[in-house]
This record gives structure tokens, C-alpha cells and sequence, in this order.
């Protein structure tokens, strides 16, 4: 597992977690409520901040002061996954806006002959298990030469595609988000330097509330520190406009071949 590929793996993790922190903390109904300890030599005295006003807690009240300790503590991780997150996000940016000179180099197949590297990762990260939409399975009509199944016609073609060319990619794969779970159209492996792509493929932007939803889509996409035409690829059809074959063969050469 490449750096990179290690870094979302934990920026995944820290989400999960930032997720269930906020939820814990929203649920209790002492949240708003802070705990303060002062000691001076052998004493120890407990206070409760309620809305600004400090209350003295006696230590028949040791439950209330353990659940405030709790609370201070959520919070407080919480504070620290939120600047963990901020920091993952930062180096993924800035390594994902260009290409190693390790990349560059270990994309030329000779070099991987005479340096006699026999990497299995890409067969390896293609056989993994890995979370799928659940959502609506019954739509799942339409299935590749591989027996990958998806949704529509314009994504069989770009699946079929990949497949032509020998790139592995995951359907609808899980992505944990700021905002959310994900599950990108398309998570895409490049064969040679493994680094990793999300293929969004919007297929309605000929409704408003649709394109709406697509934009929304990619600004995050833009937060967690994907680039357009770098390592977030994006393509669009309407009913007047369909996805044209040449167009995506067009954008697999360029990017994996």
C-alpha cells in the first residue's frame, strides 16, 4: 500500500469516527454543559459550567461529574480528529496535484523489468473485497463482459471500456465524505503507477434539480482534495447530448494507457 493510498485509508477512518463523536455528543442532554476541576494540594473541588455560570459539585454528584468528564473528552477528540482530517486532506491535495518523479519513472514497464519489480498490488487491490452501494439493487440490469453489473447504459459503456484496456475499477465503491457516504460512479486503479481516480458520470444534466446535486457533488470532491482532469474525471450527457464512445476511449488512453 502506497503512502497516499494509506493516508485516505485514515482520512476514511477519522471521518468514520468524526461521524459517531458528533453523534454521541448531540445525544447527550448534558452536552452543553462543561466540566472544570480545580485541586490545591490533597483537595479537589468539582464545577459544572451550565450557560456560563459555574456550579459547585459535590462528590455525592461523582456519576454527573464522570458523565462530564465524558463529555469533555468527545469533545476534546473531537477537536483533534477534526485538525487530523484537515491535515490528511492537505497532503492528499498536494500530492494528488501532481505526478511523482517515482511515478513518472516507474511508469516506463522497462524500468520495472531492469529494476526487477514484480508488483502484484493492482491484481491484489482488484480482488480485495470492498463496501458497494446496497441502494436499489434491482437496478443493477445491466452487466459487463466481466459480470459487473450496473445501472445504466451509459456507464456500461464506460465500464466496457476500462475493461478493453485492462484498467481495474471498482463500481460504486464506498467513500466516506464531509458530507457523508459516497459511492462514486467509478474508483479507478492506474495499472502502472496505482494512483487512484474517481470517475463521476452525470447523466441528467438536462434537469436543474439534477446538475444542482452533480455540482454539489463535485465541490465536495473539490474539499477533499480531488482535481478535475487530474485525479477527478468528470463526464456529462443530456437527452439532446449523449456520452459519446469516442469521447471516454479518448480519456482512457490519455489517463491509463
Amino acid at each position: 500500500m502506497s503512502r497516499i493510498q494509506q493516508i485516505e485509508q485514515d482520512l476514511q477512518l477519522l471521518m468514520r469516527e468524526q461521524k459517531k463523536l458528533e453523534k454521541e455528543i448531540a445525544a447527550d442532554k448534558n452536552h452543553d454543559r462543561r466540566l472544570v476541576i480545580y485541586s490545591s494540594g490533597n483537595k479537589t473541588k468539582w464545577y459544572v459550567i451550565i450557560g456560563g455560570e459555574r456550579k459547585y459539585l459535590s462528590k455525592k454528584q461523582r456519576d454527573l461529574a464522570v458523565l462530564l468528564a465524558k463529555i469533555g473528552w468527545r469533545k476534546a477528540r473531537l477537536a483533534e480528529v477534526r485538525t487530523e482530517i484537515l491535515a490528511c486532506q492537505q497532503y492528499l491535495n498536494a500530492c494528488r496535484s501532481k505526478t511523482s518523479h517515482l511515478e513518472k519513472l516507474l511508469s516506463n514497464q522497462e524500468y520495472c523489468v531492469l529494476l526487477g519489480i514484480q508488483d502484484k498490488s493492482v491484481e491484489q487491490w482488484k480482488n480485495e473485497p470492498f463496501s458497494s452501494n446496497p441502494s436499489y439493487p434491482e437496478a443493477l440490469k445491466l452487466k459487463t463482459n466481466t459480470g459487473v453489473c450496473v445501472r445504466s447504459k451509459s456507464e456500461l459503456l464506460i465500464a466496457m471500456m476500462l475493461e478493453k484496456y485492462g484498467i481495474p475499477y471498482r463500481y460504486e465503491c464506498l467513500l466516506e465524505t464531509p458530507a457523508g457516504s459516497f459511492f462514486p460512479d467509478f474508483t479507478i486503479m492506474h495499472p502502472k503507477t496505482h494512483k487512484i481516480y474517481i470517475w463521476e458520470h452525470f447523466g441528467m444534466m438536462d434537469s436543474q434539480s439534477y446538475a444542482s446535486k452533480a455540482g454539489a457533488k463535485v465541490s465536495i470532491y473539490l474539499q477533499m482534495g480531488y482535481i478535475p482532469n487530474e485525479n477527478l474525471l468528470l463526464t456529462y450527457e443530456t437527452a439532446d447530448f449523449p456520452l459519446d464512445l469516442q469521447e471516454v476511449e479518448n480519456l482512457i488512453l490519455s489517463k491509463f494507457v
